[in-house]
């Protein structure tokens, strides 16, 4: 909800007006891919934790189905699979990812979906696959914890626990 329901607000707000700042106008797929990013970037980097959040790929999904309901259920499709055949969900977060901006670029060059959707997938994939370098990392290593594994304990040398 988090990520779906700014870009229903935007589309509302703008309806088919152009809001014209300078040279520069912002229309409504505009106004959706900024509030859509914009929920990313909340969630990622939160004001209220500090800007710590979490990685943003269920915000990302949820702007997607509201832009691009094909490519989010596709590349959320994709995601759970993968994730549930590897038990790698941060595999399978990238991979989701990946394969809606893939299948985005199809509609958008053949049945001419709006070129500022494939911009929101673009960043909003890249932005995801960036806050999963640790995990990208652990995966190459061989160290990354598969679904349902519990995290080794470590000793913390100020608290001793």
């Amino acid at each position: 909800m988090k990520g779906i329901i700014p870009v229903i607000v935007a589309s509302y707000i703008f309806g088919d007006n152009l809001l014209v700042v300078g040279s520069f106008g912002i229309g409504t797929d505009m106004a959706q891919i900024f509030a859509g990013l914009a929920a990313i970037a909340g969630h990622n980097w939160s004001i209220f934790l500090k800007f710590k959040g979490g990685r943003g790929v269920a915000t990302f999904f949820g702007g997607l189905l509201a832009l691009c309901p094909p490519a989010a259920l596709i590349g959320g499709e994709v995601l759970f699979f993968s994730a549930g055949l590897t038990r790698f969900a941060s595999f399978g977060s990238i991979l989701g990812v990946v394969t809606a901006y893939v299948v985005l670029v199809p509609l958008t060059v053949v049945y001419h979906f709006p070129l500022a959707y494939l911009g929101y997938a673009l960043i909003g994939s890249l932005t995801i696959i960036i806050m999963h370098k640790d995990n990208i990392m652990r995966l190459i290593s061989g160290t990354e914890r598969k679904i349902g594994e519990k995290a080794t304990s470590v000793i913390s040398p100020e608290t001793g626990t």
